[in-house]
């Protein structure tokens, strides 16, 4: 479509009108315009302060003297121009849509579980467990530069299955549980708060079941209560919360304290106090 400042006997204040709003060719014109022609002309003659008798006149010149010159080029010019918002939200999106399709695609190396059997909870992984396979990515997965070896399992593991990081212990529990001892006991839904994490540092305490039997309180005193019904500086590993039965899976620190707190547990409700 010819430019409207080419065309034959137009006035250059209509022309000049007509730029104002953005119309620079015919074709801007009849985009202006829309299907309704009648109902278009009079809409576009108000708000370009023109005359719909010098809009028709501005359609009905020929454009084949400036179509060689402008043609298809021009006129795609001419749209992009008017629509350059929506043509840069549309690279954009699809830039977007090719990174994450690449990535849906691309085969990486991640950690994969090679012992035949699987690995059961609490596993300390060592270099015979695992290996490194190149597969398509998986949420949560592990890539092989990421140092696994030494870290523990919070949940069993079935054989050839991909290594997850929320089915390991975090890392900097590596060097904390040296002769450590682990264990998994139950507790109630709500003694586990949702600030406690894997490598929570906590103090366990024990409340007995039957502590408003003035027959046992009375048999056991106050001072002695806090010092044998709590053990300090145990490491929380793992929380299982459900709605009748939970755990937490814990890292004494000696073999006399998992031994209390099997004794214990046996006869009290556990509670957690996180330390600050």
């Amino acid at each position: 479509m010819a430019l409207i400042s080419r065309l034959q006997n137009l006035a250059p204040e209509v022309v000049l009108k007509l730029n104002a709003k953005k119309v620079r060719t015919q074709a801007d014109l009849w985009d202006m315009i829309g299907p309704d022609f009648k109902e278009g002309v009079a809409r576009v003659a108000t708000l370009t302060e023109t005359s719909p008798e010098q809009l028709r006149e501005i359609l009905k010149q020929p454009t084949a003297a400036f179509s060689t010159k402008v043609g298809g080029w021009g006129r795609f010019i001419s749209q992009l121009r008017r629509h350059w918002g929506e043509v840069l939200a549309l690279l954009i999106a699809g830039m977007l849509f090719a990174f994450l399709i690449r990535n849906a695609v691309q085969r990486r190396a991640i950690w994969v579980v090679k012992a035949p059997n699987g690995l059961p909870a609490l596993h300390v992984i060592t270099t015979e467990d695992v290996e490194s396979q190149n597969m398509f990515a998986v949420h949560d997965s592990l890539p092989s530069t990421s140092n696994v070896i030494g870290r523990y399992l919070l949940q069993p593991v079935t054989a050839k299955a991909v290594l997850l990081n929320s089915q390991l212990a975090p890392s900097e529990l590596k060097d904390q549980l040296t002769e450590r001892e682990v264990v998994t006991l139950p507790v109630k839904p709500g003694a586990i708060n949702a600030t406690l994490i894997p490598g929570s540092r906590v103090r366990v305490l024990f409340s007995p079941r039957n502590a408003d039997d003035p027959r046992i309180s009375a048999k056991q005193p106050s001072s002695q209560i806090i010092t044998d019904l709590s053990i300090d500086d145990v490491l929380v590993l793992s929380a299982s919360r459900q709605a009748d039965l939970s755990s937490i899976t814990f890292a004494f620190k000696s073999r006399d304290d998992l031994t209390r707190a099997f004794a214990l547990s046996a006869t009290s409700d556990i509670l957690i106090s996180e330390n600050r």
